[in-house]
């Protein structure tokens, strides 16, 4: 299983979140994972934001993509 979002990637964050900030860029991918039956697979992302603060987030928070060096 892959991440959805890569390095480099730029962020719109929900609504939501938008007190706190409205974009980020993608600084590093962290996957957790448990194996066997049952197993699952989760992904935490590093992220600066507009503000130049380094936070992390979840897939959840996002909105979409704005831009990405990967996915033409």
């Amino acid at each position: 299983m892959d991440s959805r979002f890569q390095i480099g990637d730029i962020l719109k964050l929900k609504s939501r979140y938008q007190d706190s900030a409205k974009f980020g860029i993608v600084l590093d991918v962290n996957k957790s994972e448990s194996f066997g039956p049952g197993g699952w697979v989760s992904f935490d992302y590093v992220v600066m934001n507009e503000k130049e603060q380094i936070v992390h987030i979840t897939e959840s928070c996002v909105e979409k993509i704005l831009y990405s060096q990967t996915r033409k």
